[in-house]
């Protein structure tokens, strides 16, 4: 199962740990990481991004070490549309098929 991962560097006190973090919970939970997208304050339209990202990764899951590394009001409904949203502590599950098959 693949997966990417997503930092925010506006909301991480520590990248690296939150890498760590990323790589530690695909390690557990038996994911192949293909990456690990750094969304900037000046990326532009991140969701999508992220998204974007996911899908062109075949990823099942968008990792990430809370959910405000997605960007806060609840856009991990957004990415959920397209996959899971895995963190150390949850997980919003996929809520479309569209796409799959």
């Amino acid at each position: 199962m693949k997966a990417i991962g997503v930092v925010r560097r506006t909301v991480s006190a520590d990248p690296r740990l939150d890498e760590s973090t990323i790589r530690t919970l695909a390690a557990k939970r038996g994911y192949d990481l293909r990456g690990i997208l750094t969304i900037h304050a000046d990326t532009y339209m991140p969701t999508a991004l992220t998204v974007v990202t996911a899908i062109e990764q075949r990823a099942v899951a968008v990792l990430v070490p809370a959910l405000k590394h997605l960007g806060g009001t609840e856009k991990e409904k957004a990415v959920a549309l397209a996959c899971d949203v895995v963190t150390p502590r949850e997980t919003v599950r996929r809520t479309s098929d569209a796409g799959r098959g």
